[in-house]
């Protein structure tokens, strides 16, 4: 639990830190958000991967032989800006961790071996930099295949040249079964359709 707290207090510390990053005192006092303002929207593609942890609070300790409900996770997502605040995308996620659940409603013990979840989401911006993001979708394994409802917060910071930084903090519900809280780090890359 400790490691996932502390990774959700850098994400938090890096959001208010790149904030205030991008306010900027022009000569007379004023405030003004830097550059975001005066770009034109573009439609593009943005491809990324993550590097991630993925909390777990119903894992059953036993043949890891340690009590941790934390696994490491890697993603790939896919996304298509059609729209200055809104896009569509793929997302997927792979738990590089076998481990056994146990289910919600019924109690009973589900094993899981490197299950891999690909869920179709809606992406909606609010401000520049912050996403939100919604979908369905399902996830895979050899003993069972699961209902995956997905919801998350991610936060982008510009590096250059189309690349950033991503920062999320996802939440999984298997329907029916249980729940996982995936936080990850990312480098995400942006194709733009029409290159003027």
């Amino acid at each position: 639990m400790k490691p996932f707290v502390c990774l959700f207090t850098l994400f938090l510390l890096t959001i208010s830190l790149n904030a205030q990053h991008n306010i900027v005192e022009d000569g007379e006092g004023e405030k003004h958000e830097h550059e975001h303002e005066h770009e034109t929207f573009k439609k593009h593609h943005t491809i990324s991967a993550m590097m991630a942890f993925s909390y777990i609070p119903s894992i059953v300790p036993g043949e890891i032989d340690r009590k941790i409900v934390i696994v490491p996770t890697w993603g790939l997502n896919y996304s298509f800006w059609f729209h200055p605040k809104w896009s569509v995308g793929l997302h997927n996620d792979i738990i590089l961790q076998q481990y056994k659940v146990e289910r919600h409603h019924d109690q009973e013990e589900i094993n899981r071996s490197y299950p891999i979840a690909v869920k179709a989401v809606v992406l909606f911006q609010p401000i520049p930099d912050l996403v939100f993001l919604a979908g369905y979708g399902k996830e895979f394994e050899p003993n069972e295949t699961l209902d995956v409802i997905t919801a998350g917060v991610e936060y982008g910071i510009p590096i250059r040249k189309g690349w950033e930084a991503t920062l999320n903090l996802i939440f999984d519900w298997n329907i029916d079964n249980y729940v996982s809280f995936m936080f990850g780090l990312g480098f995400a890359k942006n194709i733009y359709v029409n290159k003027q």
